[in-house]
């Protein structure tokens, strides 16, 4: 290793900087995530309570809003990583609310749907196992 000179500690310096406005950069937009579902999740609650009704895709809509904001506390947390099951477990249940709240009914959409869930679950599944299988994961929160 070289040792540090007035060029490497200027990068060093640099570096740093765009590393503290780039974590800055994360919380703002991890933040924004938080706060949007937060707000989607009360208007979607007020919409239910003035309505009166309560159907199946509403509280898939619900736990959607909920499992974002367990996601964006969960990166705030882990130093702003994202862990690779959680977006992958929204994706799920985003595709299966679409199926049940879906006016389309084509019989080939559904499959196409289904499909879609099997990939996403095939590909969790397989996430899960890696890191069981050899104890590798990217960080310690990208285990899960």
């Amino acid at each position: 290793m070289e040792p540090l000179t007035k060029t490497n500690k200027e990068s060093s310096a640099a570096l740093g900087a765009f590393d503290r406005l780039f974590n800055v950069c994360q919380f703002l937009g991890l933040s924004a995530i938080a706060i949007a579902a937060i707000v989607g999740f009360g208007a979607e609650l007020w919409r239910m309570v003035t309505a009166d009704t309560i159907a199946l895709g509403d509280l898939l809509l619900l736990f959607l809003y909920t499992e974002v904001m367990v996601m964006a506390r969960a990166a705030l947390h882990s130093h702003h990583e994202l862990a690779i099951a959680m977006p992958i477990a929204i994706a799920i249940v985003a595709m299966g609310r679409y199926m049940v709240v879906s006016s389309d009914h084509n019989a080939l959409h559904q499959m196409m749907y289904a499909g879609a869930i099997f990939i996403l679950v095939a590909a969790l599944f397989l996430w899960k196992m890696r890191v069981r299988l050899t104890g590798w994961s990217a960080g310690k929160d990208n285990a899960d």
